[in-house]
């Protein structure tokens, strides 16, 4: 003890007692002392403060700490946002970067460039002196997600990147079964492959180019007579995702949408809405254009797959359609091929639960004065088939003829009147469901806000999510390489806050 001091002396750190305070100094960061140095400072705190002190904290120059964990908040083409989480025994007074500068928040905007070099230290004010901890580097700069780009300069376009801004081609993994029958493999049209390795089915498309309708048709067509329709919703689910498109392209590649042809599929996760419109006949023959189509009522229905995946059918309501497999409700109406349709009931008819569906509209609606004529030719029908390929060859005959409709060996679905049906899907805004029509662009969602986009420029505030072809919602990256993404078609399950 000297001048009511009794210290204790090691090579890098000196421990004192002045009165009550026991106090600590080094000459090295506390976290880089010896085990056996720690011990005995330890030991020495033990005894003077009557067994209550485990180890001292502040030592000096140094507190005890931990390093900030970095990561990436959002990115666009030149900038990266960092986040950062920390997790030490005290909370830092700032932190700093390795060129000195001090933040006072968790978020930080690095040029991109420069990202993978971003440094990062929590840092103290210990009695008027700035103390900072080990720093923390930024370990991936990349980041999986969806990048607008320009097509041959002219044309937007979206590009999934799984592991590399420089990947040549996509892949997705199933380890399941696909097909009742397996198909020569590997099965190859243009950009899109299925082959196997070690057992499992390896789904890949081409980074490069944008995918093609044709290339798409002819894969669909070499896989359509093999595929159980789960397995055959899963790979278009998965080409849908992963595949490098045109905007203009995408309600194709989701859900078989051609407006030329006026045809669109029901997949998994749409919606079918229906507005029936029926005939009113004129009451009083002294007034002029009394009669015509009046709505009746509109309907919604989700369509998905039955409990047990079996991909045997789609289902319109779980509640109905649990019904229907224990007893035939809707018997009857087999003798011809065309279901004329009121409601729910005819869609649990057996020749009409089948598990693929089109949207067909005829080439001309008639006009709302005129009696409905009952020919399904003249009405929006649904297609139902229990192949992919039968869909196909039913849509072919129609657009070749419209009165095969009659006659096709598919069942039709018609509803009776002048009545029109839309297939839609929901998507998340701002933490609200919301459901749109196939198509619907973002920007015509953000107008729906009261947005307007200039030069079909997005928000600075906006973000958007997409699920990846293995179902993780990642980000959209907006304005990327000055690409707009306005005119970005929403899918089922994008999420949109602004």
């Amino acid at each position: 003890m000297k001048n009511g001091r009794e210290r204790l002396c090691l090579p890098d750190i000196e421990v004192y007692k002045s009165g009550q305070t026991i106090k600590v100094k080094a000459s090295v960061p506390y976290t880089s002392l010896q085990r056996d140095e720690l011990m005995r400072c330890e030991l020495f705190c033990y005894r003077q403060k009557g067994g209550a002190v485990s180890r001292p904290k502040v030592c000096g120059n140094h507190i005890s700490m931990a390093v900030p964990q970095l990561v990436i908040r959002h990115r666009d083409a030149e900038t990266v946002q960092i986040e950062w989480e920390y997790r030490g025994e005290y909370e830092p007074d700032f932190f700093v970067t390795e060129s000195g500068e001090k933040i006072y928040h968790k978020q930080y905007t690095v040029e991109y460039k420069k990202a993978g070099d971003f440094k990062l230290a929590a840092g103290f004010d210990v009695n008027g002196r700035t103390v900072r901890g080990d720093f923390s580097k930024l370990t991936q700069v990349f980041l999986e997600g969806y990048y607008p780009v320009f097509q041959d300069g002219r044309t937007p376009a979206l590009i999934y990147h799984q592991t590399a801004l420089e990947e040549e081609r996509t892949e997705q993994r199933f380890d399941c079964q696909l097909f009742q029958t397996e198909p020569e493999l590997p099965v190859v049209s243009g950009g899109i492959s299925l082959k196997k390795q070690e057992g499992i089915f390896v789904l890949s498309t081409g980074a490069l180019t944008p995918l093609s309708k044709e290339e798409y048709k002819g894969f669909l067509k070499k896989i359509c007579d093999f595929a159980t329709p789960y397995g055959f919703y899963l790979l278009t689910e998965a080409i849908a995702r992963m595949s490098y498109q045109v905007f203009d392209d995408m309600p194709y590649f989701f859900y078989g949408y051609e407006g030329n042809n006026r045809i669109c599929d029901l997949r998994p996760g749409s919606i079918l809405e229906v507005q029936t419109e029926l005939y009113m006949p004129q009451e009083n023959p002294d007034i002029d254009n009394g009669a015509g189509f009046a709505t009746a009522f509109r309907e919604e229905y989700d369509v998905s797959f039955p409990m047990d995946e079996n991909g045997k059918f789609l289902e319109f309501n779980s509640f109905a359609d649990g019904f229907a497999d224990a007893a035939d409700i809707c018997g009857g109406l087999e003798d011809d091929n065309v279901v004329f349709g009121g409601g729910l009931r005819d869609f649990l008819v057996p020749k009409a639960r089948q598990p693929f569906y089109r949207i067909m509209y005829p080439a001309d609606l008639p006009d709302s004065s005129v009696p409905d004529s009952g020919y399904p030719s003249d009405h929006v029908i649904l297609l139902a088939a229990d192949t992919y390929g039968g869909l196909l060859e039913a849509t072919e005959s129609v657009l070749l003829d419209p009165s095969n409709v009659n006659h096709l060996n598919v069942p039709v679905i018609m509803f009776r009147g002048r009545s029109t049906m839309t297939a839609s899907v929901r998507i998340v805004l701002n933490g609200e469901t919301r459901k749109v029509p196939v198509g619907t662009t973002l920007n015509k969602v953000l107008q729906q806000l009261g947005i307007y986009c200039r030069k079909s420029r997005v928000p600075d505030t906006l973000r958007i999510y997409r699920r990846s072809p293995d179902g993780r919602e990642v980000p959209v990256y907006k304005e990327w390489k000055e690409c707009p993404l306005g005119g970005l078609v929403l899918a089922f399950g994008d999420r949109i806050e602004v």
